[in-house]
């Protein structure tokens, strides 16, 4: 029998700076297009973006900061990196 996770607002305390994580092929933008499905689902920008492409260079990790509210922000920009296109993983 599997345990229920706890609900979102029992794990993270907000509002708070969170920082979203996202993988995916390095082509070029793929960072830039994070930003915009950031900026898309919140209305405003990341207060901080960094990138580090794999050993190899074939993919790149995004990380993200921004002052998140409450859960269903947390929510609407998970939903939106997942759509990014060349996203393969969101943490």
């Amino acid at each position: 029998m599997s345990q229920q996770s706890p609900p979102l607002s029992e794990l993270v305390e907000l509002p708070a700076v969170f920082t979203f994580r996202a993988v995916g092929d390095d082509d070029g933008d793929l960072a830039e297009r994070c930003a915009k499905a950031l900026r898309d689902a919140l209305g405003r920008s990341a207060e901080a973006v960094e990138t580090r492409p794999s050993a190899g260079g074939r993919f790149l990790a995004v990380r993200m900061s921004v002052h998140v509210h409450d859960t269903d922000e947390l929510a609407a920009v998970y939903a939106a990196l997942r759509e990014t296109p060349g996203v393969r993983l969101v943490l």
